[in-house]
């Protein structure tokens, strides 16, 4: 909830924005819509071209790249 109130007034990249939920309490503006980006895609996923912002392939590598990790994460366990 902390995160869509500072949403209301829109989210400059350029910004920096306090969150006490997140880890040492700030966030740029690319955090913060990548964040509301990837939220989204996990939950409405057919629903993306809907929001018009041009980040399906970046996500893709981003959930490639988290697979890996995960991966050799459980390899060397």
């Amino acid at each position: 909830m902390e995160s869509a109130s500072v949403a209301i007034e829109g989210i400059s990249p350029h910004n920096i924005y306090q969150l006490q939920s997140f880890p040492y309490g700030r966030v740029d503006g690319y955090q913060l819509i990548a964040l509301y980006y990837t939220s989204f895609a996990m939950v409405f996923p057919n629903m993306l071209s809907g929001i018009k912002l041009p980040y399906a392939k970046q996500f893709e590598m981003a959930q490639q790249r988290f697979q890996e990790f995960v991966s050799s994460t459980a390899q060397d366990a």
